[in-house]
């Protein structure tokens, strides 16, 4: 099956670009393959990180991928990651069920927007 794009080229010609589904579900699978890569929460000796990525990442960059990682396997049906995503999400659910721990309130404050 083919998805195909119909657009216009900044120089104003027609733009017609057909790409496989099979394409597209492997160059996803080498994305996601590649951005959990990032993630070291699930290793042995470092279980106080689940959830979250390593500096210099904040928390809510680690929440964007895990949503990107929940759309990944929405577009694919790929289950690879799901039990690693479902435990990080989960991990990170705080006892007001808002997504927001106490460890990492203090990046509300003291983030790079401050």
């Amino acid at each position: 099956m083919l998805v195909c794009y119909h657009g216009v080229n900044p120089n104003g010609s027609l733009l017609t670009l057909c790409v496989s589904v099979a394409s597209i579900k492997s160059a996803a699978s080498t994305v996601a393959y590649k951005m959990m890569t990032y993630y070291t929460g699930n290793q042995t000796g470092n279980e106080a990180n689940v959830g979250l990525l390593p500096k210099p990442y904040y928390w809510w960059e680690a929440g964007a991928m895990w949503g990107g990682m929940v759309d990944y396997w929405h577009y694919t049906g790929d289950t690879t990651y799901n039990d690693v995503v479902a435990q990080a999400i989960l991990s990170q659910a705080s006892p007001t069920n808002d997504f927001m721990m106490l460890s990492q309130i203090k990046d509300l404050v003291s983030g790079p927007f401050h």
